[in-house]
């Protein structure tokens, strides 16, 4: 089994229908875009994602803040929600921005307090 590598190589996804937010989804998780979504590609692909950004203190704060629209208190049930329809552009982007470089993504990151607008 390959590992899943986040596409860093896309810097932005725009969609204005369900049906472009779903090719996303199937880019962003390695699914072929012919597939019916492929549960299994999304499960790996989170899982991955959340290992390489769980110990950052700000994703942490995100996954809270998005578990919390749910009234859940697990921070790993945040991330799928960040990809839903309302948070996949900005949370793409966030991501892009921490993978290419951790060194500069912070709390005072645009994009990054986008995403935490977006959420509260």
């Amino acid at each position: 089994m390959s590992m899943y590598t986040y596409p860093i190589d896309i810097p932005e996804i725009s969609y204005a229908n369900d049906a472009e937010y779903q090719d996303k989804i199937r880019l962003l998780f390695h699914m072929k875009p012919s597939d019916e979504y492929d549960e299994n590609a999304a499960i790996r692909a989170m899982d991955a994602i959340y290992e390489f950004t769980k110990q950052s203190a700000l994703f942490e704060k995100a996954y809270v803040l998005a578990a919390n629209k749910l009234f859940l208190e697990d921070p790993a049930m945040g991330l799928p929600i960040l990809f839903s329809y309302d948070y996949l552009d900005v949370f793409h982007r966030c991501l892009v921005h921490y993978l290419r470089t951790p060194e500069t993504f912070d709390e005072t990151t645009a994009i990054y307090q986008e995403l935490l607008s977006r959420i509260a």
